[in-house]
């Protein structure tokens, strides 16, 4: 799935929702050449995935996402993390390429799963 955290910004995230973790991220065009390099991108071309995320914020295309609400996206089993906290989390990943998905840093934008009766 490709999210786009910030209207504004030429920023997007390969988000992976098996492993619910951010897997790349960089500007359009990096995440097209990127997709090239990985042949098809979930049948369907990467540009099109990038004009729905611009459209909606994701483009998931079963859990429709808009820019009016701050989308919850699943992160690594233990939560979610909010759509405006996404650019929090990829400056604290980009500041160390190697840290751990759960990093202390990281699990503070982290909220817990509600537990059901």
């Amino acid at each position: 799935m490709i999210i786009k955290p910030e209207r504004d910004v030429d920023r997007y995230i390969e988000w992976s929702t098996i492993v619910e973790a951010p897997i790349t991220w960089g500007t359009r065009e990096e995440i097209i050449a990127g997709a090239a390099e990985d042949a098809i991108f979930g049948g369907e071309p990467i540009e099109r995935r990038i004009e729905r995320a611009d459209a909606t914020s994701s483009s998931h295309r079963i859990e429709r996402t808009t820019w009016d609400e701050d989308t919850e996206f699943d992160y690594i089993l233990v939560g979610y993390i909010l759509r405006s906290d996404l650019p929090k989390l990829l400056d604290i990943l980009e500041s160390d390429l190697t840290m751990p998905d759960d990093d202390p840093r990281i699990m503070e934008l982290v909220h817990p799963h509600e537990e059901e009766d």
